[in-house]
């Protein structure tokens, strides 16, 4: 709004330290959900990987890693699947 980007926007509803309990309730919600919505089997070192990555982004990693094994032919998700499908992109 004043074109500083280091100034507080008066319309941001964020308040620092102040989390509300059903914010951080949905928070968990999502953290386990990407995990739960695998549609090929993959393996445990895969799904290592897979759960450092940050939440917010497993969904989308899921779909480009699945969409990629699915186009290949491959039915079970490895880190090197999962290398060979960033690589793709």
């Amino acid at each position: 709004m004043t074109g500083d980007y280091l100034t507080e926007e008066p319309f941001c509803l964020y308040q620092p330290g102040v989390i509300e309990p059903a914010l951080m309730q949905d928070l968990d919600t999502l953290a386990g959900e990407p995990l739960e919505g695998l549609t090929l089997p993959w393996s445990d070192q895969a799904r290592g990987v897979l759960e450092r990555i940050p939440f917010v982004l497993r969904g989308q990693v899921i779909r480009m890693v699945e969409g990629y094994a699915l186009s290949h032919q491959i039915s079970f998700i490895t880190p090197e699947i999962m290398q060979r499908a960033r690589e793709s992109n």
